[in-house]
């Protein structure tokens, strides 16, 4: 009687071998959504993350001095899209170094998972917040909603504006909270601290002098049609600014709601006036859509 010989088959615990690739494509992935080059960090290929680290840095340099600096706004939208063509190519990259690479990360394929999933919430996080920084300090995207401002914004108009401190001057397009509303406005300064202001018979009197507008501009309209008492600048109610306040008008005058409208005023400064706390920021141009593309210039 023959014995067959016992083979003993020894089945390893793949998430015990750290030369397994399971987890370690999805781990570099997530590293690179938290921080391009970060995922090539993780898989060991450092030099190569440092790369895409500094590709993506000036891209998104050169996308933050775009909006900023109204003179390289056609470089603004090329420069974006090129930057989200790099990140998802540094993914695929990060993706395959994961899945290439020798290092025992994390041990077991679980840890690479939940690790990929905690360093995207954490980059995500610190990515929303220095947006957030960017939006309040530096510079913010807006939509027109209204014709108030046409022909120079019309509805659908994507527009930025930028926060960094500025003077405001004659002419300047500028964002802002009317005096009892916390709703964002755009309007154009018209009057400046110390001047005195009046419509009359649709002309603007800076100092009881006629002043030209700017093309696109006006005329302003000083007799209201919609309420029985004229505002302040309107045609017999002439405005004389006081220190720390601008007077400001809409484009399209005839339906504009801006300081000749406003009945509430701010503590300290007189019914349509507005000071420069108010203001957000000034309209610096349009980016969006691209046949209304335009550099609205500082005078």
């Amino acid at each position: 009687m023959s014995h067959t010989p016992q083979i003993s088959l020894n089945y390893a615990d793949a998430t015990l071998n750290p030369a397994r690739p399971w987890g370690k494509g999805f781990l570099a992935v997530c590293g690179t959504v938290a921080l391009c080059g970060l995922g090539h960090w993780i898989a060991g290929r450092g030099r190569r993350g440092l790369v895409w680290f500094v590709l993506d840095i000036v891209l998104l340099g050169a996308a933050a001095s775009a909006a900023v600096f109204p003179r390289l706004l056609p470089v603004l939208l090329p420069v974006v899209s090129l930057r989200w063509i790099v990140i998802i190519a540094a993914m695929v990259d990060a993706f395959i170094c994961g899945r290439k690479s020798s290092r025992p990360i994390l041990g077991r394929a679980v840890w690479r998972y939940l690790a990929g999933i905690f360093i995207v919430a954490a980059g995500t996080a610190a990515q929303l917040a220095l947006i957030s920084f960017w939006r309040q300090n530096v510079c913010e995207a807006f939509i027109m909603p209204t014709r108030t401002m046409a022909p120079n914004l019309v509805p659908g108009d994507r527009f930025l504006v930028v926060k960094i401190p500025f003077v405001p001057r004659r002419w300047d397009l500028v964002a802002f909270h009317p005096p009892g509303s916390a709703q964002t406005y755009v309007k154009r300064v018209v009057g400046l601290p110390g001047e005195r202001i009046e419509i009359v018979n649709n002309i603007l009197l800076i100092d009881d002098v006629p002043t030209a507008l700017p093309a696109g501009v006006g005329p302003y309209v000083g007799q209201l049609r919609f309420v029985s008492t004229p505002g302040p600048g309107c045609e017999g109610r002439p405005i004389t600014l006081r220190a720390g306040e601008f007077y400001l008008l809409g484009d399209n005058s005839p339906i504009s709601g801006d300081a000749r409208y406003w009945s509430a005023h701010l503590p300290g400064h007189q019914q349509g006036a507005l000071t420069r706390a108010s203001m957000i920021g000034r309209v610096t141009a349009i980016y969006w859509p691209l046949n209304r593309q335009r550099v609205f210039t500082a005078r």
